[in-house]
């Protein structure tokens, strides 16, 4: 209990305790005497001891008196002071109770003693503290989110009045916005860049307005739209912002000197996602998430304003050449008039003729061997005929091959060259081309592949066309073959008009008996008898008129042996129908067989028998050399456009008509005069009496 106030009044109380003993004992042991009626003395107060004890426990009183009190207040006093405690604590609580709602009362913070009690009201208290703290703050917060929005509101607004005022000036309208812009946000410096798409082949920037911009910044005040931080931003469409700008790029001067911005943004002038140019602007702090919203709402509502005034001036020069054409069309409308006719006319003319190409189509699909490839050479249709031609199933069992599928395998290294050149875009291609049918037998086409471009001029497709030639191709090989069997067993030589060697046989060589050396410098008039040089010469003569002549042949060779044949001069005309070639087939008769066959006969010597045998075999040969001539003539019936012999060739171009026929008077071929003048055709006319 020490250092409190009680222990004092404690003390005394003790003191009085045994002071009320020593004045008890005292009036005791006084009215005692008095009542005995003696006098004091320790004699008798010890006498009085000696006839009693209960003297002696009042001898104890003021000493009992002060333990009785002690233990007695003693409790009293503990017990007052836990009272006192619990006061003190209680009292301490209120004073923070107190203390903690005139803080909340004042919204001030709570003092730090008051969080380390654990004491639940504190407790709540802290946390409706918390939760006040917190609502202010989001007061606060919100507070602060509408002022920025009424100041984005504001600023709109007024950017909306400055667009509205200026509609019609474009560099007014985006000059007073940007200085708007910079006040209002309290920027250094910017800039207003506008596509210029005037001329659609040199698209630019172009700078329409600027602030604070030094006199060496863009001079020419227009750069490319892919140029730099500008031409980034336009390319991605988005905001650009930067918190270390590249040095060099943008300074401000003042009087006092110059210095670089630490903060620069690029906000595109996007609308209806169409970039119409940007906005650059610099300050020395950041830009704060209000600026940036208030910045790209502005960027949006001047492209906005901007695709209008394009849209505006581009109406109105639309309308002016309008008007203008619409004066030249009504001075023209006669002419109009006429034109929509003729256009009519050409109109149903483009009908009919696409009637026609229909019609022709059809009939290409109903003649012709026709089928599409893809440039990769995969077969994508195909007609009737070429699946019945390659003796295919149906659509469904051909297409989706490849082109090579249906080309022999010999024939591999010349036409892939070629289809390799056709499916790059090149040339067309026309010839004969073998086909291998599905059951791997081959047809003869005479065939043409096209490549079907775009209007880039790329290959689309290649188109097949074709006509099945197996019969006329085997039959031209077969007579091919004949003719240059007998090619080779006749007398061949062509002539130029001045009667000059041009070409010539190994029969002809042995018929003159000349070398290959030596024919050059001989010509056959010159070995002509001089009996029949001169029939010969007319013959020569009446060639060279475009007349064919034929007849019998006597030449002397240079080795001194007369020899005969019978002969065909037959001219060849150019364009212009002059003879410019000659061309001589004849055929050897024997003088030898016949002389002596005769005089064989006539002397009757019948020793010779074997002789005359040989003699006739060999004019049996000669007879058979005429008989082949005949087979192939009817051979060549109704193949005219494929490649004859020599021999042919100069009978069908003779200038005269000439019909050819058999021993019973039908005709067997005709030339390409007679076809003219009976206006038949070879396969018309073969068979036919004459």
């Amino acid at each position: 209990m020490t250092g409190y106030p009680e222990h004092e009044r404690y003390i005394r109380l003790l003191l009085k305790s045994f002071l009320a003993g020593i004045l008890f004992f005292v009036l005791f042991y006084g009215i005692v005497f008095i009542l005995r009626k003696e006098s004091f003395s320790i004699h008798g107060f010890f006498r009085l001891h000696d006839n009693s004890a209960v003297f002696y426990l009042v001898d104890l009183i003021p000493f009992v008196l002060p333990v009785v009190i002690h233990f007695s207040v003693y409790r009293f006093l503990q017990f007052t002071e836990v009272l006192r405690k619990k006061l003190n604590e209680k009292d301490e609580r209120f004073e923070q109770y107190r203390s903690a709602i005139e803080h909340l009362i004042d919204g001030q913070n709570l003092p730090a003693d008051l969080f380390i009690s654990n004491n639940s009201l504190l407790v709540r208290i802290r946390e409706l503290d918390e939760k006040i703290r917190q609502s202010s703050e989001e007061s606060e917060r919100r507070k602060m989110e509408e002022e920025k929005k009424a100041w984005i509101a504001d600023g709109i607004s007024r950017i909306s009045d400055i667009l509205r005022r200026n509609s019609g000036d474009l560099h007014r309208m985006t000059q007073e916005v940007l200085s708007y812009l910079i006040k209002y946000l309290k920027a250094c410096q910017g800039g207003i860049f506008v596509i210029n798409d005037e001329n659609p082949a040199d698209v630019f920037l172009e700078q329409t307005a600027s602030y604070a911009y030094g006199r060496n910044k863009y001079p020419d005040r227009r750069i490319s739209v892919t140029e730099g931080l500008i031409g980034a931003c336009i390319q991605e469409k988005q905001t650009l912002s930067f918190s270390e700008i590249p040095d060099g790029y943008v300074y401000v001067t003042s009087g006092l000197g110059d210095a670089t911005p630490d903060h620069l943004i690029i906000v595109p002038l996007l609308y209806n996602e169409t970039v119409f140019g940007v906005i650059e602007m610099a300050m020395f702090r950041p830009f704060e998430q209000h600026e940036y919203i208030l910045l790209e709402s502005a960027a949006e509502s001047t492209a906005a304003a901007i695709e209008m005034l394009k849209t505006t001036l581009r109406t109105a020069r639309l309308l002016e050449e309008t008007q203008k054409q619409a004066r030249i069309l009504s001075e023209q409308d006669v002419k109009m008039r006429e034109q929509m006719e003729e256009l009519r006319s050409m109109q149903e003319e483009a009908a009919r003729q696409s009637e026609q190409m229909a019609t022709f189509t059809n009939a290409v699909n109903h003649t012709l061997i026709r089928a599409e490839f893809a440039t990769d050479g995969t077969l994508i249709y195909a007609n009737t005929r070429f699946i019945y031609k390659l003796k295919y199933l149906g659509n469904a069992d051909v297409e989706g091959k490849h082109v090579f599928t249906f080309i022999p395998p010999r024939d591999m290294s010349w036409f892939e060259p070629v289809w390799n050149n056709l499916a790059s875009g090149g040339r067309h291609f026309e010839g004969y081309v073998r086909l291998f049918t599905k059951d791997g037998q081959e047809i003869w086409t005479m065939a043409t592949y096209t490549c079907m471009r775009r209007e880039d001029g790329s290959a689309e497709r290649i188109l097949f066309l074709g006509i099945d030639t197996t019969e006329q191709r085997n039959m031209a090989i077969d007579i091919e073959a004949q003719a240059e069997a007998l090619y080779r067993s006749v007398i061949y030589a062509t002539y130029n008009a001045q009667g000059n060697l041009l070409e010539w046989n190994k029969e002809y060589l042995d018929f003159i008996e000349c070398t290959e050396e030596s024919v050059q410098g001989i010509s056959l008039l010159s070995l002509t008898d001089s009996s029949h040089k001169t029939d010969y010469g007319e013959a020569w003569k009446a060639t060279l008129k475009n007349t064919f002549q034929r007849g019998d042949l006597y030449i002397r060779t240079p080795g001194g042996n007369t020899k005969k044949a019978r002969f065909t001069l037959t001219p060849v005309p150019d364009i212009t129908g002059e003879v410019h070639k000659i061309i001589l087939v004849a055929w050897p008769i024997e003088i030898q067989i016949i002389e002596k066959e005769t005089k064989t006969v006539n002397e009757g010597v019948s020793d010779t028998a074997d002789e005359v045998h040989e003699l006739r075999l060999e004019n049996i040969e000669l007879r058979k050399k005429n008989e082949d001539l005949q087979k192939i003539l009817k051979g060549s019936q109704g193949i005219s456009g494929l490649p004859v012999s020599p021999v042919l060739a100069a009978f069908d171009h003779l200038p005269e008509a000439a019909i050819l026929i058999d021993e019973a008077g039908k005709v067997i071929f005709l030339n390409q005069r007679a076809e003219k003048l009976l206006k038949i055709e070879k396969e018309g006319g073969t068979g036919m009496a004459l």
